[in-house]
């Protein structure tokens, strides 16, 4: 006789299976989450560098024996980094805080550089790259990190810099 298990038996069955089911399925939604965020800082400082190179294309040609200024670049970097949301969450409140808290920490970390262009373009070049602080000790990530026994934590495999380069001739 097959009998069916009583609702007694059954009671505690549901929770048991939460309790396995959970922990992989918050890693499932932090790693996708955690992805996610820095997928989206990544193409902010990627935007960022090539709105930069637009405007070192159009950086006047100094007169001889002077160099380029490219305090504009920087600041257009700036200006963009400030228009999205990629600063501390204590950071982000309105435009000008994002816009203090970019030139007080990410400023020093843009360079431009003048040399002769590779290759058959010939002329000259400017490489503009950005190395944006992206650690849970800079605080602009939205997460942070947590120690999975038996994988280890997570701050692993999250850049703690984000980077980004363009080239462009002037």
């Amino acid at each position: 006789m097959n009998r069916r298990p009583s609702r007694q038996t059954q009671r505690g069955a549901a929770a048991v299976e939460f309790a396995l089911a959970f922990p992989m399925m918050f890693m499932l939604l932090y790693g996708l989450l955690t992805f996610g965020t820095t997928f989206y800082a990544q193409t902010v400082v990627a935007r960022a560098v090539h709105d930069g190179a637009r405007v070192a294309g159009l950086v006047p040609t100094p007169p001889a024996n002077q160099p380029r200024d490219f305090t504009r670049v920087k600041t257009e970097i700036i200006e963009s980094l400030a228009a999205s949301v990629i600063t501390p969450p204590g950071n982000s409140q309105t435009l000008a805080v994002r816009r203090a808290w970019l030139e007080s920490h990410v400023r020093s970390r843009i360079t431009v550089v003048e040399a002769p262009c590779t290759g058959a373009i010939g002329g000259t070049c400017a490489t503009i790259r950005l190395n944006f602080p992206y650690g849970n000790t800079d605080g602009t990530r939205l997460f942070p990190d947590i120690n999975i026994p038996g994988i280890g934590g997570t701050g692993t495999w999250i850049p703690s810099a984000l980077t980004s380069k363009a080239i462009v001739r002037l």
